[in-house]
């Protein structure tokens, strides 16, 4: 007989988590999400990890700095932003490496 599957404990009801930009619409959602996290606010672009509509952890696109939720369990969203930002950055520096190699040859 097969051991009961169980779920990763870092999301306990299976939720959907969103990794995106964050909007104008979630600047008040980013202020309360700092408060909880005795945390400065973040500033520059930034990302979110939205889980059912509410934010549960951000991350400036820049630095990298991170604030979460402290009532949730966030090690793992705070890992997808880590990933996903690393896309972003990434992204960068290989479109500056392209833009510079066209000013070479040109």
């Amino acid at each position: 007989m097969a051991a009961p599957r169980t779920r990763p404990p870092w999301l306990d009801s299976g939720e959907d988590v969103t990794i995106r930009r964050a909007g104008p619409g979630d600047a008040g959602a980013l202020a309360r999400l700092a408060a909880l996290d005795e945390a400065r606010p973040l500033v520059g672009e930034v990302l979110v990890a939205d889980v059912g509509g509410a934010l549960w952890a951000a991350a400036e696109l820049a630095g990298g700095r991170t604030i979460a939720d402290p009532f949730r369990p966030t090690l793992a969203v705070r890992e997808l932003l880590a990933l996903r930002r690393g896309s972003f950055v990434g992204d960068v520096g290989r479109r500056g490496r392209l833009r510079l190699l066209r000013h070479r040859t040109a």
